[in-house]
């Protein structure tokens, strides 16, 4: 949370974190309904490897969270397994 309205870039962030990758993402929220974004991307070059977004109704809170964290999960896995594999 620390890094929520940083205006520092990727590559900094992903240096004082120690870490390869980050999973940046965002919520919007209009009546009902709230769209979920999310992307990962590569420290060194800023790359994208893979970005995502879900839009779902706005019934449970917890739910929600629920879901778009598997969906979000299970999607980074399989990115990182490609990524090394080819690496």
């Amino acid at each position: 949370m620390s890094y929520k309205h940083s205006s520092k870039a990727v590559d900094q962030i992903g240096r004082e974190l120690g870490v390869n990758y980050i999973l940046e993402g965002s919520a919007r929220r209009e009546g009902g309904r709230v769209r979920i974004t999310a992307q990962l991307i590569q420290v060194r070059d800023q790359s994208h490897v893979w970005a995502a977004e879900y839009d779902r109704e706005m019934q449970s809170v917890l739910q929600l969270h629920s879901e778009v964290a598997d969906a979000i999960g299970n999607e980074v896995k399989l990115q990182m397994r490609s990524v090394t594999k080819s690496a």
